[in-house]
């Protein structure tokens, strides 16, 4: 069992890397205008101990209350071995599906753009790539937006869970993960927004072949600002988050820039 264990550190390590997951961003429980939306996430982890870039392709349609939502990261990695050598991967990660629905919180049987709650549901499929692994998981979230009448201030709240299955190559069952993201950006002028976020993540201990690995389980806690710009018809928004506590990690930072654009009205 200990040869098979260290056979597969190497990809336990990718797997356990490849899912920083993203911060939650201004108006993500937000109902815009009905139609059709294509998001760029473009995201940087680094640590001492590995270094994830990734560029995240995302469509989602908005219809009454209906969300549906599909992802597909490409990117690469590079995770630092205990013998100083480093394991990376690139390529194409998992295609993950998403659906949710707004509540219809306010006495009109509508969404409310003051205030909106909405659930969802995401389920990842594996490419089998280096990059993804090949295995499948599910996610149920749930998001928060509050803006105030004078828009002063917007504020993003969400609740993550994702549970992982086990990995049908490596054998390796990652840990579950629950985690809280927070962003608030204050008015600049109409268009641009400023404001702390505050993420907390917690991460379940990892199995292979059945046996649960000690030390695998993990906290982090991050902290960091958030601007948005609007041009024209394209929002703009730019993140960085720094971990201020970890488990058993090392520290590190988190870049990401994000653009968001209508390519079809309904």
């Amino acid at each position: 069992m200990r040869i098979y264990i260290m056979k597969v550190l190497p990809i336990l390590a990718l797997l356990i890397s490849a899912r920083c997951s993203f911060a939650v961003n201004l108006y993500d429980g937000a109902k815009p205008p009905d139609g059709l939306y294509f998001l760029s996430n473009l995201s940087h982890y680094k640590s001492a101990e590995n270094r994830n870039v990734t560029e995240t392709l995302r469509l989602t349609y908005y219809d009454s209350l209906f969300v549906g939502t599909v992802l597909l990261p490409v990117g690469g990695l590079s995770v630092k071995n205990p013998d100083n050598t480093n394991t990376t991967a690139t390529g194409v990660g998992n295609l993950t599906l998403g659906v949710g629905s707004f509540l219809p919180i306010n006495k009109d049987n509508q969404y409310n753009k003051k205030f909106n709650i909405l659930p969802m549901i995401f389920v990842q499929f594996p490419t089998r790539s280096g990059f993804g692994g090949n295995q499948f998981g599910i996610s149920p979230q749930i998001y928060f937006h509050k803006i105030t009448d004078t828009d002063t201030y917007a504020l993003d709240v969400a609740a993550k869970y994702s549970y992982k299955f086990r990995d049908r190559d490596s054998k390796v069952k990652l840990g579950s993960e629950l985690s809280l993201e927070s962003v608030i950006g204050f008015n600049i002028n109409d268009r641009m927004k400023l404001g702390p976020a505050v993420n907390w993540m917690r991460r379940e201990k990892t199995q292979i072949g059945g046996a649960v690995i000690p030390n695998t389980d993990d906290s982090i806690v991050s902290g960091g600002l958030n601007f948005l710009v609007a041009v024209s018809s394209v929002n703009m928004e730019f993140t960085y988050m720094r971990d201020v506590y970890t488990k058993r990690t090392e520290k590190g930072n988190f870049f990401q820039f994000r653009m968001m654009f209508n390519i079809w009205d309904k």
